[in-house]
């Protein structure tokens, strides 16, 4: 593993912001510079104030000025390297109003994994052991603008930078709000949040992730069932079903919801967050769109869970509904799928598939958000 900085212009005037730092580009004839990149290197993307005004020859044959905006002038983002350095093959000098030529044949592309934070050029300068007044120009091996830095320097960069732009959320928002109404939250639901939320990073086999929020309530009344943060600081929206089948939208639709809610009220820079729809079993086909539309799936065993209730001795209980009697009770429950039919007991749990409610009742649930059976 691997660990460089690359430094950029910032985009042109009529390139579009999102594809700032989404590479690394060598000259011809420096390539030498990037020799030892492999794929899942980590590189450090930092820009600069300003760059050189191409001259661009347009297709009649005209030539027009195009400047870049103006630079941050420091660490804008970071990510891992898609490939070894290649040559771009119809790839072509640019020439510059200054009179340079420079030809961008080699490249390699780099999926970002964070552009929410900042480092400024003074600060990054500290951690690289740079003099103050050092503009990096010139930078990187054979002045390629591309250069290995050490781990620490690495990791040093990337805590300032989401230093810079912690994770907050609303001070209007609410959490832990009551589920009561609706068909309240069933035991195999509940035991399910409960088990991811208490390590999040067991549960989903993913190290660094951080429980943040359970039941996070939005301001618009929605409410994820759990919040997290991955190793990357990016804000995790996390939807959980017992089963979803291959009919059942809600609990994606859930997911793509919490995604954006999200990354919108924790001031997250788009892309920044992630969607997690998880149960004990998803349907093939729903796992099809989840992967069309940015959401992970993720299915845990319900043995699994089951045993951690019991080893923790956390078993959840149907929380209960003012002013229900002993038979609206028993008729909750089994419209959640708690009891069996014909048994009158009420500690029975189905292990079977849930009972298949009129499309009317399942409508009005899933309106609720107590769809949860």
């Amino acid at each position: 593993m691997n660990y460089w900085l690359t430094t950029h212009w910032p985009p042109r005037v009529d390139d579009d912001e999102s594809v700032a730092g989404t590479g690394v580009w060598v000259p011809e004839g420096r390539q030498q510079a990037a020799e030892d990149m492999r794929p899942g290197d980590y590189v450090a993307v930092y820009e600069s104030r300003s760059g050189r005004i191409e001259n661009r020859t347009l297709p009649d044959g005209t030539t027009i000025k195009v400047p870049c905006k103006l630079g941050r002038e420091g660490m804008i983002c970071y990510g891992t390297a898609d490939s070894r350095i290649r040559a771009i093959q119809d790839a072509h000098p640019e020439a510059y109003a200054d009179g340079t030529e420079v030809w961008w044949r080699w490249y390699t592309p780099v999926s970002i994994l964070s552009r929410t934070g900042f480092v400024p050029r003074s600060d990054l300068l500290k951690v690289l052991g740079y003099k103050p007044l050092y503009r990096l120009r010139g930078f990187g091996d054979r002045r390629s603008g591309l250069k290995k830095i050490t781990e620490g320097q690495f990791r040093a960069l990337v805590r300032a930078f989401h230093a810079s732009r912690p994770i907050e959320f609303p001070e209007n928002a609410r959490e832990g709000a009551d589920r009561r109404g609706g068909g309240g939250e069933g035991i195999v639901h509940l035991n399910l949040k409960n088990y991811v939320a208490s390590n999040p990073a067991v549960a989903l086999n993913e190290s660094g992730l951080r429980l943040l929020r359970v039941e996070y309530q939005f301001p618009t009344n929605d409410r994820a069932d759990i919040v997290l943060m991955d190793q990357y600081d990016r804000i995790v929206g996390v939807e959980i079903e017992p089963s979803v089948r291959h009919n059942e939208w809600a609990g994606l639709l859930q997911a793509i919801k919490y995604k954006h809610l999200l990354e919108c009220v924790t001031r997250r820079e788009p892309g920044d967050s992630r969607g997690v729809l998880i149960a004990h079993e998803i349907s093939a086909n729903i796992k099809t769109v989840c992967a069309s539309y940015g959401i992970e799936c993720r299915e845990i065993s319900r043995n699994v869970v089951d045993t951690w209730v019991t080893r923790t001795d956390t078993v959840a209980k149907p929380p209960p509904h003012e002013g229900e009697d002993r038979r609206g009770v028993r008729e909750r429950l089994t419209a959640q799928g708690l009891l069996k039919l014909g048994t009158g007991n009420a500690a029975a749990i189905l292990d079977e598939p849930p009972l298949v409610l009129p499309a009317s009742v399942s409508d009005a649930l899933a309106e609720d958000r107590n769809d949860r059976l």
